[in-house]
């Protein structure tokens, strides 16, 4: 299994070539025929020890992708209301159309060959890749049942109805969970110690109280059993999983190949210098510039 995630700030790196076309400009290894099968959507594959995201023909793809990439940009300012990016598309183009045309000119004039996470898929999806971002984690218990029910509605939603997309290279199941390492106030164990009695999750945070680490291993299991789960049925090789931040522990998601096909980091600060060993133990060579690590389904 390989785990292929990306995002740095304002730009996330992945691999793709568009299944759109030859208007989508993508950088591909120098070959006469492909190197891999041709699936009808976007894959994983390695070749000389290397892993690489493959296309639908069977091609191996780095791609260059610019996250939030879309009409209203990063939305409204929280203080004052505005949004200077929606009244400057507003004023500079006669519809959204012709924006999201304009738009992804620039883009490949500017080296772009793919819409990374956040993007207005909607009106760009069908002109170049793109990664989608989900939201599957919603309530404050996920060893509920509720929880459950909550993410086999995103599926439904959102994944079911892009299955068959040649487009789509692949899946975020979160951004920026809190695995591992408590910031500041935020520590997941008594946050679940603080549930409600007879709470499925306070029941389980209670095996682990003195064990915070082993509590997140814990959560983690069942939220990446959880998520697989409601996508079994499409392509797992397009999930990437959750998306944690740089500073906090990844470990959760290398212990647990079989739950993902990728493992991502949001990385906006430096690498926190334990993960190169990670990574090593988790398996074939890495990305360092995109921070996507393959897995190892031996670990």
């Amino acid at each position: 299994m390989l785990v292929l995630v990306l995002s740095t700030v304002g730009m996330a790196l992945g691999v793709s070539q568009a299944a759109a076309g030859p208007r989508t400009h993508v950088r591909t290894a120098k070959a006469a025929k492909s190197m891999f099968p041709g699936t009808g959507y976007f894959s994983v594959g390695q070749s000389k020890g290397r892993w690489w995201l493959v296309t639908p023909q069977g091609q191996p793809f780095y791609a260059a992708a610019s996250d939030t990439v879309a009409p209203d940009g990063s939305g409204t300012d929280q203080v004052t209301g505005a949004c200077p990016y929606c009244q400057t598309v507003a004023s500079g183009y006669p519809s959204t159309s012709a924006w999201g045309t304009a738009t992804i000119g620039r883009l490949r004039s500017w080296g772009f060959n793919t819409l990374g996470a956040f993007s207005d898929t909607a009106t760009l999806g069908s002109q170049m890749p793109y990664e989608l971002q989900l939201t599957m984690a919603s309530g404050n218990d996920w060893f509920a049942p509720s929880f459950v029910t909550g993410v086999d509605n995103v599926a439904a939603t959102q994944v079911a109805p892009r299955a068959n997309d040649p487009n789509l290279i692949g899946y975020f199941t979160d951004s920026e969970l809190n695995w591992g390492v408590p910031v500041g106030s935020v520590d997941p164990l008594n946050e679940y110690l603080a549930l409600p009695p007879g709470s499925p999750g306070l029941a389980v945070a209670q095996q682990y109280v003195g064990n915070p680490q082993g509590f997140i291993y814990a959560l983690a299991t069942r939220y990446f059993k959880v998520t697989t789960a409601a996508t079994s049925t499409t392509r797992t090789t397009s999930f990437w999983g959750s998306r944690p931040r740089d500073r906090r522990s990844p470990r959760p998601c290398w212990r647990r190949p079989s739950r993902t096909s990728t493992c991502s980091v949001s990385r906006t600060t430096p690498c926190n210098p334990v993960w190169p060993k990670w990574c090593k133990e988790a398996g074939p060579s890495t990305f360092p510039s995109s921070r996507i690590w393959p897995t190892s389904s031996s670990m």
